[in-house]
């Protein structure tokens, strides 16, 4: 890409007038420029940039080191990504939207589909791999900020074909959907409008989908387990603890539990420093480590929804478990 084409993307300022006209590659780490590439990045990468062959420089200073190579001036680093990323993805003519993290999951697990792209809140690595020969039919964004600092115009999806829901259990799904019948997925029915969707999105493009593939979503994740806290297979045991990583999807489960089954005892888990001021009208445990749950009598309750904000606690059983084991050896 020529220097002067990059500038105005950018809506930055060319300093210099450089011997170089053009780059080979946009790199944001200093250590990891070579000889040709441009350097896009904070001041304080620069020197190292320039050690390492940089042929231009982006970045928030005036000052000059190398009058040889390209120096534009930008005001804001985020924004001149931003900027950068739109147009991007608006050359190769994507068809864009945002979807919530229920969406998307469903998404990823149901398709293959290679013509599909996620971009999360990491501008610089959706900058790096849209910057290239590979053309996607679908970018999907799953950071709302960054989707609507883009200001681009999103895919309209239209509810076609409905979900027609047969049998239902707090964690299974049996339902129909254009004449086909699809028995016992792995989702709750607290999440079929989000299924409906995403299947009338692929209807929409085209996408080759297979629900029976579909798994349980890191949201509302049941885990059975026995009273010496082991994971037991799905439905073999009346101990069940429901994983969740996402605070704001807490009301709307503890919601359907209620109204899926009235008769439950219900418990919100929480780590200790996490507050919540949701009126949801249940006991709340809190807890400091993985360890203090078992401390809890948490199996008192019928279902306990635990906020699992970086989703290590599934982990920590298996190790837990294998200690165990190897103890008896």
């Amino acid at each position: 890409m020529l220097f002067e084409n990059l500038t105005s993307l950018i809506d930055g300022e060319l300093l210099n007038e450089p011997s170089i006209a053009s780059f080979t590659n946009i790199v944001f780490e200093s250590k990891k420029v070579k000889r040709g590439d441009l350097y896009f990045g904070p001041v304080k990468g620069i020197d190292e940039a320039l050690k390492n062959g940089a042929y231009g420089i982006v970045s928030t200073t005036s000052n000059i080191k190398d009058d040889e190579i390209a120096w534009i001036k930008i005001k804001n680093i985020k924004v001149a990504y931003l900027k950068l990323l739109r147009y991007l993805i608006l050359k190769d003519d994507s068809y864009v939207l945002y979807l919530d993290c229920i969406k998307s999951e469903i998404l990823k697990n149901i398709t293959n589909a290679k013509e599909i792209f996620f971009i999360d809140s990491d501008i610089q690595e959706a900058i790096k791999s849209l910057n290239s020969d590979k053309k996607y039919d679908l970018i999907v964004f799953e950071d709302k900020k960054v989707f609507d600092d883009l200001e681009i115009v999103s895919l309209e999806v239209e509810i076609i074909n409905a979900i027609k829901i047969q049998k239902a259990t707090n964690f299974l799904m049996t339902f129909i959907y254009k004449e086909s019948l699809y028995k016992d997925i792995k989702l709750p029915a607290l999440f079929a409008k989000d299924l409906e969707f995403v299947l009338n999105l692929c209807d929409l493009l085209s996408f080759e989908y297979f629900v029976d593939k579909l798994t349980f979503l890191s949201h509302f994740k049941p885990v059975f387990l026995d009273s010496y806290f082991r994971v037991l297979p799905f439905g073999s045991s009346r101990k069940v603890i429901i994983l969740e990583n996402k605070k704001e999807l807490l009301k709307r489960e503890i919601e359907f539990i209620k109204s899926n089954s009235p008769w439950a005892k219900i418990a919100l888990l929480l780590p200790k420093n996490i507050k919540y001021n949701e009126k949801i009208n249940i006991d709340i445990k809190y807890f400091k480590n993985f360890a203090d749950i078992k401390k809890e009598n948490i199996f008192y309750y019928n279902f306990v929804i635990m906020l699992d904000i970086e989703s290590g606690f599934e982990n920590y059983l298996q190790k837990s478990d294998n200690e165990n084991k190897n103890k008896l050896f």
